[in-house]
């Protein structure tokens, strides 16, 4: 039923329960001035066909990211070695590089084989 109602009024009513729920966590107009540059940062996105998913995806890992970091570096005494010398942290890292440099080097390969 919900699913057959036009969209632009169910993106009104989303939009009110937003702004509703930011303001009643905490009784205060922050919440809601969040929620409006969020939106602001969505639109941009949108504007310059920028994905959202990895920065989503950063926003809710980062925390535990860093927390597992400073726990991995406060077990190995402060000496960041461990990252390179444990064969599963390196095979991590090995994977984040590739995964980094691969978009731009599969084009070079794809000229070479054309030409």
């Amino acid at each position: 039923m919900l699913l057959k109602l036009p969209y632009h009024y169910l993106y009104g009513v989303i939009l009110v329960m937003c702004f509703i729920g930011a303001f009643t966590s905490t009784n205060t107009t922050f919440n809601v001035l969040c929620v409006l540059a969020f939106a602001a940062l969505g639109v941009m996105l949108d504007v310059f066909k920028i994905p959202a998913s990895p920065l989503i995806l950063s926003f809710i890992l980062g925390g535990k990211l860093e927390e597992y970091f400073r726990k991995g570096v406060s077990y190995s005494k402060g000496d960041y070695s461990s990252f390179i010398t444990r064969p599963v942290s390196l095979l991590f890292l090995l994977v984040a590089v590739f995964c980094v440099v691969s978009p731009y080097i599969k084009p070079l390969l794809q000229k070479k084989r054309t030409a």
